[in-house]
C-alpha cells in the first residue's frame, strides 16, 4: 500500500521542507500540494525540498489549466522533474471552483480536456513525467509513448481507460 502527503502550504517554509523530508524518510510515495494563490507557491517549495529527498515524488494536486497556461505548467513540471531526478508528476484540472469564480471565469458546462504539449515545447522534457488530468469523480488510466498518467471526469463523462 502506498501513502502520499497532501499539503496546504501555509506554514513557514522551513517547517514545510522538514515535513517533506520526514515523509520521504518514512517511505511516503508522493507529496502533493495545492497550487492556488491562497497558499505559498508549491513549485518553489518543491524545488527547495527536492535536494533533501531521495524517493518522494512531487506534484500539484491540482494545477489550474484555465488560470495557468498549460505551456507554463509543462515548463515548471519539467524543471521540477529535472531537479528531482525524474520524480515529478502533473495533476491538472479546471481547478478550484471558488477560485475560478473569484477570477470571473465561467466554469459551468466545462468538460475534461485533452491536452497535448505544444509542438514548440521540447519533447525530451516530458519523457519522464507522469501526467494526470483530474476532475471530481471516478479515475481512469491512460498513457502515450512519452507521457503516462491518470485522468478522471465526472459520472457519464468518465474518460475511462485509454
Amino acid at each position: 500500500m502506498d501513502f502520499s502527503l497532501q499539503l496546504l502550504p501555509e506554514q513557514p517554509l522551513a517547517e514545510l521542507i522538514e515535513v517533506i523530508r520526514v515523509a520521504d524518510e518514512l517511505g511516503f510515495r508522493t507529496c502533493y500540494s495545492a497550487d492556488e494563490t491562497y497558499h505559498k507557491d508549491m513549485w518553489i517549495l518543491f524545488a527547495a525540498a527536492a535536494p533533501r529527498t531521495h524517493r518522494l515524488r512531487f506534484g500539484p494536486e491540482v494545477t489550474h489549466v484555465i488560470l495557468r497556461d498549460p505551456t507554463l505548467i509543462a515548463q515548471q513540471a519539467a524543471t521540477l522533474d529535472e531537479l528531482t531526478g525524474g520524480r515529478a508528476e502533473i495533476v491538472f484540472s479546471i481547478g478550484n471552483l471558488a477560485m475560478l469564480d473569484q477570477y470571473g471565469v465561467s466554469w459551468q458546462g466545462s468538460r475534461p480536456l485533452a491536452w497535448r504539449p505544444p509542438s514548440t515545447f521540447p519533447r525530451w522534457r516530458l519523457n519522464s513525467l507522469s501526467v494526470m488530468a483530474s476532475r471530481t469523480g471516478k479515475c481512469g488510466r491512460w498513457s502515450t509513448p512519452s507521457v503516462a498518467g491518470r485522468s478522471s471526469a465526472r459520472g457519464a463523462d468518465d474518460l475511462g481507460d485509454r
